[in-house]
């Protein structure tokens, strides 16, 4: 972890960027708080205040994906106009969200059997942290600290992370939503490691980081867009992923571990079979190319 990155609470478009350490790690997470019911404003007129107000509805973490430029701001959307009664949280995972002060993390593509060691593991345990000391059980985090439970929200090739902590937090993590997930074969069988080592070494080599130098411009990351999802993408999408301090080299390593398949290194077809909480899975029509492996 780097002594010398620094991340303070900020006012921005999209939320509050507000820090929290983990293992050593400066970290932050996007907060958004739920609109107050009329039954708990305290403007409210005499005769509801003498009521007990229910208590808060569960807050929503949102899990953002991993790619160029990806960080908290990728919910910007749906933190700009929530209205709901729930708080988001939007966490930037470990190796993102430098330009808000991270630190540089570089998981690397060497994924050790011991469970307890692996990459999916350590964003795992970031949650956990942030969830804990900010959210859940009395946390000082956004002020939805009295909450003893919330709804964890995944975004693509994040499912394995919630998939993990929903396992781990059976209690505390009342519902899943997994938004367009992997297929289940993709799911239910591990990439071996020495396949996930040489994608990550192609990843990593002179070549691709000159690809990598094109894709973190908009027009490259344009050309992207349209090649892997058959679309055009929004300018507005496209102007923040690339935008300067969010496409750094230091945050490749986090990017090439990412696409190498590290989150993929065992199997989660048990965990998948015997989840307790209810879970949501929302996928578009236009994904094609998954929606045949569903």
């Amino acid at each position: 972890p780097s002594a010398t990155a620094t991340a303070t609470t900020t006012t921005k478009l999209f939320g509050i960027v507000k820090p929290y350490d983990h293992q050593g790690y400066k970290c932050s997470y996007r907060y958004r708080p739920g609109s107050i019911p009329p039954e708990s404003d305290p403007s409210a007129p005499p005769y509801t205040t003498s009521l007990q107000p229910p208590p808060p509805p569960p807050p929503i973490v949102l899990l953002h994906p991993i790619g160029i430029g990806q960080s908290s701001w990728y919910y910007k959307q749906l933190i700009n106009y929530w209205n709901g009664p729930n708080a988001l949280y939007a966490p930037d995972l470990l190796g993102c969200g430098l330009e808000n002060g991270n630190d540089e993390w570089n998981p690397g593509a060497e994924v050790p059997a011991r469970a307890d060691q692996s990459t999916t593991l350590a964003y795992v345990e970031a949650i956990e942290t942030l969830i804990h000391e900010k959210i859940v059980g009395g946390g000082s985090g956004g002020g939805s600290g009295s909450s003893q439970t919330c709804v964890l929200v995944s975004q693509g090739g994040l499912a394995p992370v919630a998939i993990e902590l929903a396992k781990r937090h059976p209690q505390t993590i009342s519902h899943l939503i997994l938004i367009t997930p992997p297929t289940w074969k993709e799911i239910a069988q591990p990439l071996p490691l020495q396949h996930r080592f040489k994608k990550y070494k192609a990843y990593t080599s002179p070549v691709s980081y000159t690809f990598y130098d094109a894709l973190e411009t908009p027009l490259g990351f344009k050309a992207y867009m349209r090649r892997y999802f058959k679309r055009r993408p929004d300018d507005q999408f496209v102007g923040f992923a690339t935008e300067r301090g969010r496409v750094t080299k230091q945050a490749r390593g986090t990017i090439a571990s990412f696409n190498s398949g590290a989150l993929f290194d065992r199997s989660y077809e048990e965990e998948l079979r015997s989840i307790e909480q209810p879970t949501l899975i929302l996928v578009g029509d236009a994904d094609e190319k998954r929606n045949r492996g569903r």
